[in-house]
């Protein structure tokens, strides 16, 4: 056993005022020396440390800024450029010089029986609810609306017959099938029945309709016979004003003006809609119409209507956001695809792809009713045209901003144009309307345009890139880029009234490629249209302006230079151009 350790008093002091001295003795001062080269060089390196880790979060936060910026101001291109020589078919008029004939419904309409048979586990034939073709309108309405206010998402109605109706409210999870040869028939003028749309849907979300049947709006009805049911064929000696003025006397105009002129299909704030493989005919006024929605998939739709009824748009995106547009025939007799900024919200990332367009107005167009902003817009291998040997229509693409919109990112590629009068038409104006939502006052802006690799035959009018001055402010339209535009005239005479650049009188009216040099007096007839001094491309007011590869042969008979932009002499307040 371990002898156990004992310590006296005595030596627990002595220790004790050992601790005590050791602890008041005066520490010894912690020196350095300051000419150390060893000290010298650490210092040196931590100094270039502390350097480099400033530098790279500067670095860091200016690569940060400059993402953020792109992002903002330029568009991220994942477009595939696809081959479209399977759209560019010739088209006539039918013996009414009104409707197309020999429309390729295969090629957008797949006529299977169960495309869409697997999707549903239930199944409404209205033929067998008491829908039929000899009841009335009213009584086919009260019928259907009671099944689409009754059925739940796993029921589809089957559209199985020629059906009148008066209208029809699409509730949240209504899918409908119109078989083909089948058809929604909406009501006459005669019928004197006053409604917004023939389907429409207001704060609904998942809702599909498909065809390939058809639901018609029995436009041609609503409208009185043009002043010259004529068809327009190619003027001998072309000139902007009787070209304009021609076009305009076969347009048929509204029996009442008063009157509402039903859409096909009206959506209001809706999500996640489905339109794909269906036919609309004959609408009395804008076709489709979608406002303050998202997510909205139309594809494969065949438009056709009568292309001389006024304002017959196909289809106008209005204040929504995720809209993809692709693979769709539209026949109409004003603009095509148009995209408007004037409900609750802005336009934010449409995508329009693979389709067919003959309008006789603009066949895509941004505008005219913009005071929301506008964003993220591609327009890609598409088919723009008229039918042969006729002439009707403004341009192509169309890009406005005429009511304060500030419309940004759009791109164009690959189109191929027949029989268009203008290729393109970039406008920022100060019409400034209040009825749409313009406080009268704030002018717009358009930045960021890239349109590129247009074949355009049998054109008629140059292609134009303006901005506006309100009061002693210039507004120019900024960073715009034209690339391989390859653009022939139909070689007809022409006999034109050129105007100078300066006439600007139009900016602060409605917007279109033949009002570029214009003054309004009370009526077109007395309107003064002046030519644009230019064939190819006319710029005004623009701050960064890249052309390239812009081939354009002329009429014949033209004495006009190409453009306003090559020689320095000609330019009127454009600035940082380049051509090549």
């Amino acid at each position: 056993m371990e002898e156990d350790i004992k310590i006296d008093n005595v030596e627990i002091e002595k220790i004790e005022d050992k601790v005590e001295e050791k602890a008041e003795a005066p520490q010894e001062e912690l020196k350095f020396d300051y000419n150390d080269p060893a000290y010298k060089k650490n210092k040196k390196r931590a100094s270039l440390i502390a350097v480099a880790i400033v530098v790279g979060l500067i670095l860091m936060f200016g690569i940060v800024l400059w993402v953020w910026f792109f992002i903002v101001n330029y568009p991220i291109i994942t477009i595939t450029h696809k081959n479209i020589d399977d759209l560019k078919i010739e088209y006539t008029l039918d013996e009414s010089g009104e409707f197309l004939k020999d429309i390729n419904y295969e090629a957008y309409l797949d006529y299977s029986p169960s495309i869409f048979d697997g999707l549903f586990s239930k199944k409404i034939y209205l033929s067998e609810k008491g829908v039929s073709s000899e009841n009335t309108a009213a009584q086919n309405t009260a019928i259907i609306q009671g099944i689409i206010d009754a059925i739940d998402s796993s029921t589809v109605i089957y559209v199985d017959g020629n059906y009148k109706i008066i209208s029809l409210e699409l509730k949240s999870k209504t899918t409908i099938i119109i078989d083909e040869d089948c058809s929604l028939i909406g009501p006459t003028y005669d019928d004197g029945q006053s409604i917004s749309s023939v389907l429409w849907a207001k704060d609904a979300k998942n809702i599909s309709i498909y065809g390939p049947g058809t639901v018609v709006g029995s436009g041609t009805s609503y409208t009185n016979e043009s002043e010259n049911p004529t068809v327009f064929e190619p003027l001998e000696q072309f000139n902007v004003r009787d070209r304009v003025l021609e076009a305009r006397d076969r347009i048929r105009p509204a029996k009442d003006k008063n009157a509402v002129r039903p859409h096909i299909i009206y959506l209001d704030n809706c999500s996640d809609v489905k339109i794909q493989n269906v036919r609309l005919y004959d609408s009395a006024f804008w076709t489709l119409k979608v406002i303050d929605s998202n997510n909205i998939n139309i594809k494969d739709v065949v438009i056709d209507n009568n292309v001389h009824v006024a304002n017959a748009d196909g289809i106008d995106i209005v204040s929504s956001q995720k809209v993809k547009v692709s693979h769709c025939f539209i026949a109409t007799a004003d603009d095509g695809i148009c995209i408007k900024a004037f409900g609750n919200e802005n336009v934010d990332d449409v995508d329009i792809d693979r389709c067919s367009v003959m309008s006789m107005a603009n066949n895509v167009k941004i505008g005219t009713e913009t005071s929301k902003d506008v964003e993220r817009v591609d327009i890609t291998n598409c088919y723009f045209f008229m039918p042969t040997n006729v002439v009707g229509g403004y341009a192509g693409i169309a890009v406005e901003s005429a009511d304060g919109s500030n419309v940004r990112r759009v791109y164009v590629d690959n189109i191929y144009m027949k029989g268009i009068s203008a290729p393109a038409l970039i406008w920022l104006g100060d019409r400034l309307d209040r009825k749409n939502g313009s406080d009268g006052k704030t002018v717009g802006s358009i930045e960021g345009v890239t349109i590129s690799n247009i074949t355009a035959i049998d054109a008629e009018l140059a292609s134009a890139v303006t901005g506006c001055v309100r009061g002693s402010k210039t507004y120019y339209v900024k960073k715009v880029e034209i690339a391989n535009f390859n653009i022939t005239y139909r070689n007809t005479g022409e006999k034109l009234d050129v105007g100078k650049p300066d006439h600007e009188d139009s900016m602060s009216g409605y917007p279109e490629i033949t009002r570029i040099l214009h003054t309004y007096f009370v009526s077109h007839e007395s309107s003064v249209y002046k030519d644009m001094p230019v064939y190819g491309l006319f710029a005004r007011h623009v701050d960064g302006l890249k052309v390239y590869n812009l081939n354009v042969q002329s009429r014949s008979c033209n004495t006009l230079p190409r453009d306003n932009i090559t020689q320095a002499k000609d330019r009127y307040d454009v600035l940082n151009v380049s051509v090549n």
